[in-house]
């Protein structure tokens, strides 16, 4: 993971929401994943912190699975272990899961 001083490379895919949250947060020192920019989806406020970056947690399974050609297994695994359950601090990114129908 990484912080925001290092230049946002926008994937075409990304509607610039990335971009978007660091003009309109530029104090702001975002923990952020690297390589899945175009999976941030938005900001979460947590009482008494800072917001945090929230991840399309699908789009980021789907996008490692496409890039190291894993299996969406070897995918969850990955992530749950170096991912989904490290802690950087307060400012640790959140992943966001939709239910499907």
């Amino acid at each position: 993971m990484t912080s925001t001083n290092e230049p946002v490379k926008q994937s075409t895919d990304n509607v610039g929401v990335l971009t978007r949250i660091l003009d309109q947060y530029p104090d702001s020192e975002f923990v952020m994943v690297t390589g899945y920019n175009d999976c941030v989806v938005g900001i979460c406020d947590r009482a008494g912190n800072e917001p945090f970056l929230l991840y399309d947690r699908e789009k980021l399974l789907e996008q490692t699975c496409e890039q190291e050609g894993w299996t969406m297994d070897e995918a969850v695994e990955w992530h749950e272990f170096n991912t989904f359950g490290a802690w950087y601090g307060d400012m640790t990114p959140g992943f966001m899961t939709v239910p499907h129908e």
